[in-house]
């Protein structure tokens, strides 16, 4: 049997989460998928943030998407998937809000995007001065805020998110 996600098993952690998204595709739960993509993502970040430097409880996965972008350890692009999955993630659990196939898929494909990226790059090809760039950073990030959704407009049955 071919596994499609082989190039994970060094990150079993991350490697489990993805199966259980994909299986919950094939069960056609969207809304639980969306949830587990959140929470793979976050894994993802969490080895790539304990590369360059010391992962703390009080970290939030908003706040450690940031502060890697900030250190120019994750493009501009990957920083943008990585919110988009969290919102969305973030909007499936707190909100109750169904997720329909489409949506899904769509959040789907930049997971999977951002997992060939974790893998290949940014857990591969690591920055030699990350780890001094990255803890200037988190030295000057606030404390957490509390949660607040995203913020949705409802446009021709559609929703666009704003970003905060």
């Amino acid at each position: 049997m071919n596994d499609q996600f082989a190039y994970l098993k060094k990150y079993s952690d991350v490697y489990d989460a993805v199966l259980e998204v994909n299986r919950r595709i094939s069960q056609r739960d969207w809304t639980v998928s969306i949830q587990k993509m959140r929470t793979a993502a976050e894994r993802m970040l969490k080895h790539v943030y304990q590369l360059y430097g010391e992962v703390s409880r009080d970290l939030d996965f908003c706040n450690s998407i940031n502060q890697l972008h900030k250190a120019g350890i994750i493009s501009q692009k990957s920083a943008g998937n990585y919110h988009r999955i969290r919102m969305i993630g973030n909007e499936a659990v707190h909100c109750n809000v169904n997720y329909a196939e489409q949506e899904t898929r769509g959040v789907y494909g930049v997971l999977l995007e951002e997992s060939v990226l974790f893998a290949e790059r940014y857990m591969v090809q690591t920055d030699p001065h990350g780890r001094e760039r990255l803890r200037r950073v988190a030295l000057d990030v606030p404390a957490p805020a509390a949660y607040s959704a995203p913020a949705r407009e409802k446009r021709n049955n559609a929703y666009k998110y704003k970003v905060r």
